[in-house]
């Protein structure tokens, strides 16, 4: 599906990955973001930053995709079942950081962290098909 194809929603909400997760599907019938390529990867990037009121980001925020390792061994896969056909890591990334994925605003990246994670630092992005 192309980014024109989807609808996106950015709130400074903080919650785990499950919680983020499921606040998307409940609250837009909607999941965490899947990206296929350098362009969807841009273009969430831009709606993050620009969104209005609803998300105060900045250029040092953190994102929670859909990107998760069910079986914690690296195998990492998109919550919604597409294939995982681009990857854009960020270079520091290790498969020991976590088994799920966020993306960093700052630098176009995604790094596995902590799905338990709710410091504070790792805002929500909900994904919905325009269709």
């Amino acid at each position: 599906m192309s980014p024109s194809q989807n609808c996106y929603k950015a709130e400074s909400l903080y919650l785990t990955w499950s919680g983020a997760l499921n606040h998307c599907r409940t609250k837009y019938n909607a999941t965490l973001p899947s990206i296929h390529s350098d362009v969807e990867n841009y273009l969430l990037n831009s709606f993050a930053r620009y969104s209005p009121s609803s998300c105060p980001c900045n250029l040092d925020s953190y994102f929670w995709t859909g990107l998760f390792d069910p079986n914690n061994n690296g195998d990492y896969q998109w919550v919604d079942d597409t294939s995982l056909n681009f990857e854009n890591w960020n270079p520091k990334h290790s498969g020991d950081l976590g088994f799920c994925g966020i993306f960093s605003s700052s630098d176009l990246t995604w790094w596995g962290w902590d799905c338990s994670n709710q410091d504070g630092t790792i805002a929500v992005i909900c994904q919905k098909s325009a269709a």
